[in-house]
């Protein structure tokens, strides 16, 4: 009984939630209508010709006056929705929009305007605005909650700044707009830890336009995603191995560029995170009487990075061990060193095999 008793009890509290959740919704969006009411305060259904709506919106569109557009743009698609005018309508009601910075509604009637024309008159001032309302969205600005216009703007848009770009550089893949939404997608990929995505998004840009200004920043965003990648997740071999063909590529195709230097320096720091990955593994073998299994992390660390900082600790370590820099019998060993410490196997003799944790 008291079990059924405190199931009512739940039951009648989620339903209170509900309802006051339904409530401010209701609210809300009757809030979002008054904010947004007819500026024309239409009292019933115009009469006018299309084509003097048509003119109106011209007037609208050449006074600045964004809100008047937009209602009477409404208004022609509501009273002739198959009228040659309401598809050019779309252009126009996107521009408004987009000058009152309702950018996810600008974007919206942008596409609706390529979807209904076949041959659009204003294709190119389209993508731009589209563009631009990408890096809008990149730029931290948010969208409604709901995709409703009256609703607050909560949601960040880097999902459609995404898509937006995608679309500029599957319209115009050669051109200028197409080689900066190609970058600008990358960096938001890599902000988003998306980051196998982010370098094919660079080495894209890098393939599809070769001498562009943006190629070496491409080059130098392909570093800083491995750098990243390896120091939010783990330290990997592969990911090294790519920076450094990475390196090369940016050293080949622009050998007198003055940023080869950061990409140097963000090399070496790729390089002393995994050598401190082993130096961590080195110095737990170290501190629980296990000299063997360190030394060969700290052998590694020499052999492979011996210009990182890991270095100069590891060859301290190995004269206090007694122990040489070389590995002489345990050089085959050294090849078996994994790439994820989690994963690491140490062979101290021929009988003790001794897992790393």
């Amino acid at each position: 009984m008291f079990i059924i008793m405190r199931y009512n009890a739940t039951l009648e509290f989620g339903m209170k939630q509900l309802k006051k959740i339904f409530v401010f919704f209701i609210l809300t969006c009757g809030v979002g209508a008054t904010l947004h009411a007819n500026p024309l305060d239409p009292t019933s259904k115009s009469e006018i010709s299309v084509h003097d709506h048509y003119n109106l919106i011209i007037d609208f569109f050449q006074n600045k006056e964004w809100e008047k557009l937009i209602w009477q743009s409404r208004m022609l698609m509501q009273d002739f929705p198959d009228a040659p005018f309401a598809k050019e309508v779309y252009y126009y009601m996107g521009v408004a929009y987009y000058e009152i910075t309702d950018y996810e509604m600008a974007n919206e009637s942008f596409s609706a305007y390529l979807k209904e024309e076949m041959t659009p008159k204003f294709f190119d001032q389209v993508i731009r605005y589209k563009f631009e309302i990408a890096c809008h969205f990149q730029e931290g600005v948010r969208r409604h909650l709901f995709h409703v216009r009256g609703l607050p703007k909560w949601i960040h848009g880097y999902e459609e700044a995404i898509e937006i770009f995608d679309e500029v550089i599957t319209t115009l893949p050669r051109d200028e707009m197409a080689a900066e939404s190609l970058y600008r997608k990358a960096t938001l990929l890599l902000a988003l830890e998306e980051y196998k995505e982010s370098v094919e998004a660079y080495q894209t840009l890098i393939r599809r336009f070769p001498k562009h200004p943006l190629a070496p920043d491409s080059y130098l965003g392909v570093a800083e995603v491995y750098l990243t990648w390896c120091q939010k997740e783990f330290p990997d071999g592969d990911r090294l191995e790519l920076a450094e063909i990475n390196l090369r590529k940016f050293r080949f195709h622009f050998p007198r560029e003055p940023r080869l230097e950061e990409a140097e320096k963000k090399l070496l720091h790729l390089k002393d995170v995994m050598a401190d990955d082993l130096l961590e593994m080195g110095e737990f073998y170290h501190r629980t009487k296990r000299p063997k299994a360190a030394a060969i992390y700290y052998q590694t660390i020499l052999k492979k990075y011996p210009d990182t900082k890991a270095a100069k600790v590891s060859r301290k370590k190995l004269e206090k061990l007694g122990l040489p820099e070389t590995f002489s019998e345990m050089e085959n060993a050294s090849d078996k060193v994994p790439k994820k410490a989690d994963e690491a196997i140490i062979v101290e003799s021929d009988e003790e095999v001794s897992a790393a944790p």
